[in-house]
């Protein structure tokens, strides 16, 4: 149907959908801090976890605290609003401060550029290109303005946008309020592919190769895949039971979306159309985190009245003994750290 946009895992299509718990004993290393963390971000690329506590960041490695830098601005103590590692290089990180000033800092905190930004107030995040260390994409409640940082420059201004994200390079799509997705270029002001999605869409997600594109009405509970390569979906994707929540499997070389219900775990391949998998959930849930691995393994992480991850391969779950972190990000293959309001977890393999 859409084998110009897909590549294959038969290896995952051909299991079902059953699970078994995991006994597999993991080692903890649990960090306890004084001060609660407001903040925090992972750099893939050099292996640092960044948190933001009252009045510093600390970028910590291996356990280790590599550098503690005072969230200063002029004088005084100013609290940070957003925070993230560059997703090209990983050499620098974007400091925004609730009054508008923003640090550009490398990994040994020496700053690299400062500046201000209009209107900080309505700032909801940024995000930086996936490619250009220099170009970054501040998301306003209305507006989106793509900047080059280090020349302080504003590369292109889109009003009215209620989604934004990035592709490759200099090209992103946006949602404009009239649930119209835009494929657009930075250099150039029309829109090089327009989709119509449908009413009430909340979200929208590229998945892991940036070829397929799913968005998601939560009023009328459904999602459409696109293909970007003409302005009609390919599939749509439905279910009797309320969908909670989505996410493409992590997988680069497999195209499958899974679906969250209150009951339900649903892998759905996009290409056949249909579901490949299905597993049955016996608690209540209020997140889940696809989880992007060195190996290639799709597996997810569920967080509520338990915190589990499913292995969608090999069909085996693991429960973790511990509260619900506020954040999940995976290390490597070997580890996954948790985030709690004043501590962190490394579980590593025995």
């Amino acid at each position: 149907m859409i084998q110009n946009a897909l590549m294959r895992s038969q290896e995952f299509v051909s299991r079902n959908g059953q699970t078994m718990d995991l006994n597999v004993e993991l080692q903890q290393d649990i960090i306890q801090l004084q001060d609660e963390i407001l903040l925090s971000d992972w750099n893939a690329q050099k292996n640092i976890l960044a948190i933001y506590q009252l009045n510093c960041i600390k970028l910590i490695q291996n356990n280790q605290i590599l550098q503690i830098m005072p969230t200063v601005v002029g004088e005084c103590f100013s609290r940070v609003k957003l925070m993230k590692f560059d997703r090209s290089s990983g050499n620098n990180m974007l400091i925004v401060y609730e009054n508008g000033a923003a640090k550009v800092i490398d990994t040994t905190i020496q700053i690299i550029k400062m500046f201000n930004i209009k209107n900080a107030s309505k700032l909801l995040d940024f995000h930086w290109n996936l490619n250009w260390p220099n170009v970054v994409a501040l998301i306003f409640e209305k507006d989106v303005e793509i900047v080059d940082i280090y020349k302080c420059q504003t590369l292109k201004y889109l009003e009215n946008v209620i989604h934004f994200e990035w592709r490759h390079f200099d090209h992103f799509i946006v949602m404009d309020l009239n649930y119209y997705i835009n494929l657009m270029q930075i250099d150039i002001d029309k829109p090089q592919l327009q989709l119509k999605a449908e009413l009430e869409t909340t979200l929208i997600e590229f998945n892991k190769r940036k070829t397929l594109l799913a968005s998601f009405s939560s009023t009328l509970n459904v999602i459409k895949i696109w293909t970007l390569q003409n302005d009609e979906y390919v599939f749509e994707i439905t279910d009797d039971q309320k969908i909670l929540q989505f996410c493409w499997c992590s997988s680069q070389n497999a195209n499958y979306l899974i679906t969250l219900t209150s009951q339900t775990l649903n892998i759905w391949d996009v290409e056949f159309g249909q579901i490949k998998s299905t597993y049955e959930i016996d608690f209540n849930v209020a997140k889940m985190v696809s989880m992007d691995l060195l190996n290639d393994t799709p597996q997810v992480v569920l967080i509520g009245e338990k915190v589990v991850l499913y292995d969608l391969i090999n069909k085996k779950r693991r429960v973790f003994n511990c509260d619900t972190p506020n954040k999940v990000l995976r290390i490597n293959d070997e580890e996954i750290l948790f985030i709690f309001r004043s501590s962190y977890i490394v579980y590593k393999k025995n």
